[in-house]
C-alpha cells in the first residue's frame, strides 16, 4: 500500500506539471466563422458576415424573360467576363473555367466569385454550406478553388428539387469541408460560372462559412500522457486491492 501511496504522489505530480505547462489542459481547436463580407468581390455578389448570393444574372440585361433585367441580380454589378478576367480574380489561368468534357458548348463566358488569402497550418479545415440554384439548361456550375486547384460544387444537372424562389430548380441546401494539405498561404475562391451562353441565370448561396484549426500538437500528446497515467494509476489501484 505504501509503495502505491508513493506511486500516486509521483504521478500526480508529473501530471500537475504537465497541466502547469498546458500539455494536457490546453483547449481544444474552436471554429471560428468566416467574415465573407470582407472578401474581395468580383461580378455580382452581396456578402455580408457569414453568408454570400453570388450569381451569373446581368442587372442590365433581360435575363431570364419574362421576369425581366436585374431579377435575379443581387448587387447591381454585372458579371465579369470569363477567358480571362474571372479565372485571374481567383487564381486561374484564362480559360481555367471552361468545361473540358463540352468541346463544343463548354466554353465559360461570364462569372462571379469572392476570393481571399488564408494563412493555415496543415490540417485546417474550411467549410461552408451552399446551395446551387439555376434557371440554365446548359452546365453552369458552382466552384471552389485553393491555389489554382478546382473542385466542382454541383451543375446544372445536380439541380434536381424544385426551387421556392424564381429561380427553377436547386440543389439544396449542403455542406463543403476542404481540408489543407500543407501549411502556407492559400488563395481560395468560390463562385460560379455561366457555361455556354450568357442568356439564362445561375446561382450560389454560402452561409455557415467557417475555419477549424487543427489541434495544436502539444495538446495532442498532453492528452496521450494523461491517459496513459490514468491507465498506469487503474493498474497499480487494482493489484493493491487483489
Amino acid at each position: 500500500m505504501s509503495y502505491f501511496k508513493g506511486f500516486s504522489t509521483r504521478a500526480v505530480g508529473i501530471f500537475s506539471f504537465l497541466a502547469s505547462t498546458s500539455l494536457v489542459f490546453a483547449n481544444p481547436a474552436q471554429a471560428v466563422s468566416i467574415d465573407l463580407g470582407s472578401w474581395t468581390r468580383v461580378g455580382d455578389v452581396d456578402a455580408t458576415g457569414n453568408q454570400a448570393n453570388i450569381s451569373t444574372a446581368s442587372f442590365t440585361a433581360q435575363d431570364d424573360f419574362p421576369q425581366g433585367a436585374g431579377a435575379f441580380n443581387y448587387s447591381g454589378n454585372n458579371p465579369v467576363a470569363a477567358g480571362g478576367a474571372i479565372e485571374t480574380a481567383v487564381g486561374l489561368n484564362p480559360g481555367g473555367l471552361d468545361n473540358p468534357a463540352d468541346p463544343f458548348f463548354g466554353a465559360a463566358f461570364e462569372g462571379s466569385a469572392i476570393t481571399t488569402n488564408l494563412n493555415v497550418r496543415q490540417g485546417d479545415r474550411l467549410s461552408f454550406d451552399w446551395n446551387f440554384l439555376t434557371n440554365d439548361t446548359l452546365d453552369d456550375y458552382a466552384f471552389f478553388v485553393a491555389n489554382g486547384v478546382i473542385t466542382t460544387l454541383a451543375n446544372v444537372s445536380d439541380a434536381s428539387n424544385s426551387s421556392s424562389t424564381n429561380f427553377n430548380s436547386e440543389t439544396g441546401a449542403r455542406t463543403f469541408n476542404y481540408t489543407f494539405a500543407n501549411a502556407g498561404n492559400y488563395q481560395v475562391g468560390i463562385g460560379i460560372v455561366d457555361i455556354g451562353d450568357f442568356s439564362s441565370t445561375s446561382a450560389l448561396q454560402i452561409s455557415n462559412a467557417q475555419t477549424e484549426p487543427v489541434p495544436e500538437p502539444l495538446t495532442i500528446f498532453g492528452t496521450a500522457v494523461a491517459g496513459g497515467f490514468g491507465v498506469m494509476l487503474r493498474r497499480k489501484r487494482s493489484k493493491n486491492q487483489a
